[in-house]
């Protein structure tokens, strides 16, 4: 159960195509629950339109996921020195927990991109219920308005992430030619 745990985080947190393609980076911590299963840990991720590279952890550091997913294929390494790969992280997040997930807008999400939510009075996302019945609630957002507390609910499913720092995509792509911020 631990190991469809590590894989529904990883799911839900990666995606295939997002509305908007702007890149970012962020640390922070995950709480998932299911049925009576729950896990809580750290997540490092850094995303582009084209790439995605997550690391979750348990609460101390230990026992690393990876996920890394590229144009052609998605690689999961599990702590166990497990390793699936599939053509499309959906075909493997369909493979490896068989639950619909909600994969292609959670980039969006993550950022606050969701044009059909219900808005707060600064006309930020706060929430939306998707027609396949997950429900995304934007509880708190940082003094930038970036989100900062997120919720995503299904009946069998709930996760919270709490995103702890958040470096924006100037900064990424400054970092990734090898300048510092």
């Amino acid at each position: 159960m631990i190991r469809r745990l590590f894989v529904l985080a990883l799911s839900l947190l990666l995606c295939g195509p997002a509305l908007a393609e702007a890149p970012f980076s962020l640390s922070g911590r995950i709480s998932i629950r299911q049925q009576d299963q729950a896990y809580h840990g750290t997540l490092s991720w850094r995303h582009t339109a084209h790439t995605d590279e997550l690391t979750l952890s348990g609460p101390l550091g230990q026992g690393a996921a990876e996920l890394r997913r590229d144009g052609e294929h998605a690689v999961l390494q599990l702590p166990n020195g497990e390793r699936h790969e599939a053509d499309t992280l959906q075909e493997l997040a369909d493979r490896l927990f068989g639950a619909s997930l909600p994969i292609a807008s959670l980039p969006d999400w993550i950022r606050g991109v969701a044009p059909d939510a219900q808005r707060d009075e600064q006309n930020r996302p706060r929430r939306l219920v998707t027609p396949d019945y997950w429900t995304i609630e934007w509880l708190r957002y940082d003094d930038d308005g970036r989100p900062q507390l997120l919720s995503l609910e299904s009946q069998d499913v709930g996760v919270r992430l709490r995103i702890d720092s958040w470096i924006d995509s100037a900064d990424d792509t400054a970092n990734a030619a090898g300048a510092t911020p």
